[in-house]
């Protein structure tokens, strides 16, 4: 049997099934630490994201990006199947901030 050690949190993510007791923690403190990132990444300036040639849109410097949050899932390794695929855009968007949550999860 596994330690919680010995367990990644991407095959905790890819697993099908419910989770243990033990990984329950995990999880929580995962979504919470994912929470933080988030919040911290949209307000985020200068060193953190780079303007593309175009109006609104930046792109993620993935070296600062490290240097900061340290603590994180990281970013997809190629042998996972996962992509990682960052950037960022501003403007105006027409619904409240319920909706908005919802649109984007059920994404």
């Amino acid at each position: 049997m596994h330690t919680m050690q010995s367990r990644s949190v991407a095959s905790i993510a890819m697993r099908r099934g419910r989770l243990t007791e033990a990984e329950k923690p995990l999880v929580v403190d995962l979504a919470v630490t994912a929470m933080e990132e988030l919040l911290r990444m949209a307000q985020a300036d200068q060193h953190l994201w780079m303007p593309v040639d175009s109006d609104n849109i930046e792109l993620l410097n993935y070296e600062e990006h490290a240097l900061q949050f340290s603590r994180g899932i990281g970013f997809a390794r190629p042998h996972t199947g996962l992509k990682t695929e960052t950037t960022r855009e501003t403007g105006p968007v027409m619904s409240d901030a319920v909706s908005l949550v919802e649109t984007l999860m059920d994404s």
